[in-house]
């Protein structure tokens, strides 16, 4: 009895619109580490329709993409590093993110023996300082680039490492000066947070992972997504603990009183850091249990003293639209991106 994935693929569909009409910008969704643990083919195929540049980051998603016959149009916005991802980004027809001379010229050459010519998107470095060309030598390497033959440059883009403050306002400024100079093409800059926090960076295309999976960075009134995922593990035993008796590695909680102990399918080994021991709860037949007890690395304790007729086999909730991924960020002060990627890729994912 594994623990197990439930996607709403609709909702991912319906939280695009909602963002999109949020801030009346073309939207390009992000999909790229396994669409932040939802499942990279099937998540590329509910946008397919709607999102005219889906972005990935990584060569090896360019390859499951297109060999699972996914044809729609795709940015890798990470930079490319060799002459044998820029041979795969020609060959799979995938718009690319360059900021370096060496890696335009491989695509030139490579592009140029196939008879075919290669959109790119130059990046900026605004303040990340991870990858991107600086400011003040952006013009000329655009003006080099340009003269390679089998190059086209698509667009300009840039990212911003803080949400809405002072620093992130002198970034825009920056970024705005360069967006002035190319207004022909496509200028994209702000990433979820500064999606919903900023409405300055909205002078730009948005690229948006966390928005579409249903998770906002910070509150925003007004603006309210569909739940997209629903992890769940079944209940493998069921123990009855005196008061004073203590479980699990550590011995980290004691019993007050007498008590229901049940032990689900889930662990580190899957995702459920160990840092929510004692530390987060999940629902059984509607009602809202704490995990006690140290998180062992392939199952995990529940308190169902307080749930009546509960069985072997009965499903437990770790997270829905009210045991919320930002919450749960929250309670060991990470990021929400953290909590969906460490889903192990070989856990079940249900679409419904």
């Amino acid at each position: 009895m594994k623990p197990w994935l439930e996607i709403d693929l609709d909702a991912i569909l319906s939280n695009y619109k909602i963002i999109k009409e949020y801030t009346k910008k073309d939207l390009i969704p992000v999909i790229k580490s396994n669409a932040y643990g939802m499942g990279l083919i099937p998540v590329a195929n509910a946008l397919k329709d709607v999102a005219n540049l889906i972005a990935i980051g990584d060569i090896e998603e360019v390859y499951t993409l297109r060999h699972s016959g996914f044809e729609g149009n795709l940015l890798l916005i990470v930079p490319i590093f060799s002459k044998e991802e820029a041979e795969l980004c020609v060959k799979y027809d995938v718009f690319t993110a360059i900021d370096s001379f060496d890696m335009a010229l491989f695509l030139s050459e490579i592009a140029k023996k196939s008879g075919k010519t290669v959109g790119v998107h130059v990046k900026v470095d605004i303040g990340m300082h991870r990858f991107g060309v600086k400011p003040e030598e952006l013009d000329s390497f655009v003006e080099k680039i340009s003269y390679l033959p089998n190059i086209k440059i698509i667009g300009i883009f840039s990212h911003l490492p803080l949400g809405l403050n002072l620093i992130t306002q002198e970034q825009l400024i920056i970024f705005d000066r360069i967006s002035e100079k190319y207004k022909d093409l496509i200028v994209h800059l702000p990433n979820s947070q500064n999606t919903v926090e900023n409405l300055e960076s909205l002078k730009f295309i948005p690229r948006c992972g966390l928005l579409i999976y249903g998770v906002l960075p910070s509150d925003v009134n007004g603006l309210v997504l569909k739940n997209v995922v629903r992890l769940k593990a079944s209940i493998v035993k069921i123990h009855d603990i005196s008061a004073g008796q203590s479980w699990s590695y550590g011995y980290s909680y004691t019993a007050h009183k007498d008590s229901k102990i049940a032990v689900i399918s889930i662990g580190y080994a899957d995702g459920l850091k160990r840092a929510l021991s004692n530390n987060w709860s999940a629902k059984v037949k509607g009602s809202i249990c704490p995990l006690r007890g140290t998180i062992n690395m392939n199952f995990s304790f529940l308190d169902i003293t307080d749930v009546s007729n509960v069985r072997v086999g009965d499903e437990a909730i770790l997270l829905d639209e009210d045991l919320k991924i930002e919450d749960m960020a929250k309670a060991i002060d990470t990021v929400p991106h953290e909590i969906l990627v460490s889903f192990r890729e070989s856990m079940k994912r249900v679409y419904v």
